[in-house]
């Protein structure tokens, strides 16, 4: 399978939404606990948040996480969780690329990677 530098294998993308579903989800239930949200509140930060589903890639990942959290507080902190870690990975992956191609003298490959297209 070709990756591109949005694209994750799918197994890795569905345990991030799994992980961002648990943290969201934990937080919901604690501030229904609270009492800082109403029940109805929380059933519609969900259903918003499964509606939303599957994600295809990292980058939509981010965009449709980052709409919820303009909408729901609740959501800005699970965003915030997540997105400076897929960031911070994508960057690492994406030097790493541009690496491996000037080691092989593709310096046209490495811009390619630097400027956000395909490796």
């Amino acid at each position: 399978m070709t990756q591109t530098n949005n694209q994750q294998p799918d197994a890795e993308l569905k345990v991030l939404e799994q992980s961002i579903e648990k943290e969201l989800l934990d937080l919901i239930l604690k501030h229904l606990e609270e009492g800082s949200i109403e029940l109805e509140k929380a059933q519609e930060i969900s259903k918003e948040y499964l509606a939303l589903l599957p994600f295809h890639d990292k980058a939509e990942l981010l965009k449709k996480l980052g709409t919820l959290s303009s909408k729901y507080q609740e959501a800005q902190n699970v965003y915030a969780k997540f997105a400076g870690g897929i960031e911070k990975k994508d960057a690492a992956e994406r030097v790493e690329q541009m690496s491996q191609h000037i080691k092989s003298g593709n310096i046209e490959e490495a811009i390619k990677v630097a400027k956000g297209g395909a490796s």
